[in-house]
């Protein structure tokens, strides 16, 4: 449709841009260390998830704070998850820095811009993952109280895949 902008990524573009995060984050971070995953949806959100995937990392993933809005959420997806950094476009970093940098808590937190990550997905080392192995932690809303997390394991993912495959066939 003309005048709509439309992102996409190759499988190759894909798997370059994540493989890069992920060799960013290996060379901070150990395996099972659980990352904060802020980004709006699209393409940047896939390619960290993905990259949190090959590194070995837990993927926390939230939505960014807006301007003049609550962090109570956000404060406390933090310290239930233990955390060790944050992992974000620049977009968003501006919005942390200008309304969020009173708070302690992010003051404390590496932010990683993965959009400022260069390429080096030739570098990645293999991290060994198990079916058991934690891949991200999900949060409920909070709109009741804290939220909740839940662990989602690199099985559970493999079984909602060949549910997917069973039930449409890709």
């Amino acid at each position: 449709e003309e005048g709509k902008n439309i992102n996409s990524l190759t499988f190759r573009e894909l798997e370059t841009k994540s493989k890069s995060i992920a060799t960013y984050l290996r060379q901070r971070y150990q395996k099972g260390d659980r990352v904060l995953l802020l980004y709006p949806s699209g393409l940047e959100f896939i390619t960290a998830f993905i990259g949190c995937l090959y590194a070995g990392v837990i993927a926390v993933p939230a939505y960014p704070p807006r301007k003049n809005q609550k962090i109570n959420r956000l404060k406390s997806i933090i310290s239930n998850s233990n955390a060790k950094a944050i992992l974000t476009i620049s977009k968003t970093v501006d919005i942390l820095k200008n309304g969020l940098k009173s708070e302690k808590f992010l003051r404390d937190l590496p932010i990683i811009q993965s959009d400022k990550i260069e390429k080096s997905a030739n570098n990645l080392v293999e991290v060994a993952l198990d079916g058991d192995d934690i891949a991200f932690l999900q949060y409920t809303s909070g709109s009741t109280g804290n939220p909740k997390g839940v662990m989602v394991s690199h099985a559970n993912i493999m079984s909602n895949m060949e549910a997917l495959h069973q039930l449409v066939g890709y």
